[in-house]
C-alpha cells in the first residue's frame, strides 16, 4: 500500500511499476519512465520518507517511486547484480535489502538523492516526416557542481545503412544548477509505408561524480502515414518526446480509406454501365 492508499506492484517481466486505483474507471496505471532497460523491478515497499522503494532483479539497482509515478534508480554502493527483498525499518528510518551475493544492504538517508542523469522518456517517438527527434536528458539531485555525460545512437531495427537515420554522438554538459539538456537525432523518410523502426539511445561515461540512472532508451521512428498505439499520426510529442506537433488521426489503417475509395469508384462505374 502506497502513501496514496492505493496498491502498488512490480512487473519484472514488463519492466514496469503498476498502481491499482479501484475508484477510477481505468483501475490500473503502469509506469516505466526512469526504469533502466531490463532492470526488472522486483520487491517493493513503502519507505519512511513517504515514497515507494523497490529492488531490481538485474543491474544491481534500487528504485524510488513517488506517489505520482516519478521513478529514479540508484546503483551507488551496490556491489551485487541481483537484489531480492526490501523492507522499511521505522525505528531507524532506513531500508534493508537482500542480494544474491549473500549480503544484506542498508539505505540510510532516504531524502538524499545522488547526482543522477537519466533520459526524460522511454520510448521517444518521432515521425520520419519531422526530420529530427529531440531527445531530452534530465539531471536529478545535487546540482551544485558541473557534470557531463556522453551520448550515442546505435542500430536496433532502424539501420544507418538503410538510410533510416543518421548516427550521432557527443557530450552533454550540465553546469551548476542546470537540470536538463537535449540532443537531436536526424531521421529520414523512406519509400512506401514502413513498420515502426527503433534506434537505441545510450548514456555513458558520466563525469563529476554523477550516476547514470537510465543508461539506455529507445527512439521509435514512425512512418508518416502510420499511427501509433495511442492513435496519433505524425507521432512527435511536441517538446516532451521530440520532433514536431502531434496531430490526432483516425484509428484506421491508411490502406482502408484507399480501399473504400476504390470500392466507391467501382460501384459508380457499374451504375454508369447500367
Amino acid at each position: 500500500v502506497g502513501p496514496d492508499n492505493f496498491i502498488w506492484f512490480t512487473m519484472p517481466g514488463r519492466n514496469r511499476i503498476g498502481k491499482i486505483d479501484p475508484f477510477n474507471s481505468n483501475a490500473i496505471t503502469e509506469y516505466s519512465v526512469g526504469i533502466a532497460s531490463n532492470s526488472r523491478p522486483n520487491y517493493i515497499t513503502l519507505g519512511s520518507d513517504g515514497n515507494l522503494w523497490y529492488t531490481s532483479q538485474s543491474g544491481g539497482r534500487i528504485g524510488r517511486v513517488t506517489s505520482g509515478g516519478a521513478i529514479i534508480e540508484f546503483t551507488t554502493g551496490i556491489t551485487a547484480g541481483e537484489l531480492r527483498g526490501i523492507g522499511a525499518d521505522a525505528a531507524t528510518q532506513s531500508l534493508f535489502f537482500a542480494s544474491a551475493a549473500n549480503k544484506i544492504g542498508k539505505v540510510t538517508n532516504l531524502s538524499q538523492i545522488p547526482n543522477t542523469i537519466r533520459f526524460a522518456s522511454d520510448p521517444f517517438k518521432v515521425s520520419e516526416d519531422c526530420g529530427e527527434a529531440l531527445i531530452k536528458v534530465l539531471r536529478d539531485g545535487d546540482t551544485s557542481s558541473a557534470v557531463s555525460v556522453a551520448f550515442a545512437t546505435s542500430d536496433l531495427t532502424a539501420k544507418v545503412s538503410d538510410d533510416d537515420y543518421e548516427a550521432t554522438s557527443g557530450t552533454l554538459n550540465f553546469g551548476v544548477g542546470v537540470t536538463s539538456q537535449t540532443f537531436t537525432v536526424k531521421v529520414k523518410s523512406g519509400g512506401g509505408i514502413e513498420s515502426v523502426e527503433d534506434v537505441r539511445l545510450s548514456l555513458l561515461n558520466a563525469t563529476g561524480g554523477a550516476e547514470i540512472s537510465t543508461p539506455s532508451a529507445t527512439l521509435q521512428i514512425f512512418d508518416g502515414a502510420r499511427i501509433d498505439d495511442e492513435g496519433f499520426g505524425d507521432t512527435c510529442d511536441d517538446i516532451k518526446l521530440g520532433g514536431c506537433a502531434l496531430q490526432t488521426r483516425s484509428a484506421f489503417d491508411p490502406l482502408l480509406p484507399m480501399l473504400l475509395l476504390l470500392a466507391a469508384a467501382a460501384l459508380s462505374a457499374r451504375r454508369v454501365r447500367r
